[in-house]
């Protein structure tokens, strides 16, 4: 599995569309027992603004709702540039 990507647009990110995306994606990572290698994350970057990120464990945990939400499959992103929004950092080593 590789990570997955949604963008929001600055329009969606004024509405904190990405806020329910992370509150249902947290419910789902609670529900499944906060697996270690499951995170989402965010960018801090300008040019990288409105781009949330989830492991390969998390896409698996959270399919449909990455679906519903148009995510989409990407390369592993720079870790060094995100936040971590759910999950934990320690033990992300999934490509």
């Amino acid at each position: 599995m590789t990570w997955m990507r949604v963008t929001f647009s600055d329009q969606e990110i004024t509405a904190y569309t990405y806020m329910e995306l992370q509150k249902r994606f947290f419910v789902e990572f609670a529900a499944a027992g906060t697996p270690a290698s499951a995170a989402m994350y965010g960018s801090w970057k300008a040019r990288d603004k409105g781009n949330y990120y989830f492991t390969p464990a998390a896409g698996r945990l959270a399919s449909t709702l990455l679906e519903r939400y148009g995510g989409v499959p990407c390369a592993k992103p720079d870790l060094r540039e995100l936040s971590v929004l759910v999950g934990v950092a320690a033990g992300i080593d999934e490509d």
